[in-house]
């Protein structure tokens, strides 16, 4: 995000969220210049004998289908349990309506 989006490091830990909860959402930047929301997700595997599977990039596609309404951002609000993706969907809410 540093390199492609020109960001810096603080801008860059403000929009990323991980762990527990978040559905398959690993970062929210509002794109203000192209007028979008652009959503991430990264995975790495470290062992030579493993792979990633389908089941996190479907729980991903899940997620992405569900913020494709005003009523699927608010309903993954209500139910996250991570309060780091919790704060970045209120806060592109808050963008979108300035």
């Amino acid at each position: 995000m540093v390199n492609i989006y020109r960001l810096d490091i603080i801008e860059v830990q403000d929009i990323v969220c991980d762990g527990r909860g978040d559905k398959g959402i690993d970062g929210i930047y509002v794109n203000e210049n192209e007028e979008c929301i652009d959503i991430f997700q990264s995975k790495t595997v470290q062992s030579n004998t493993k792979t990633l599977g389908d089941t996190q990039l479907k729980e991903f596609v899940g997620s992405l289908k569900q913020l494709e309404t005003a009523e699927g951002v608010d309903s993954m609000i209500a139910t996250t349990g991570n309060e780091q993706l919790k704060n970045l969907l209120l806060e592109s809410q808050t963008n979108q309506q300035t």
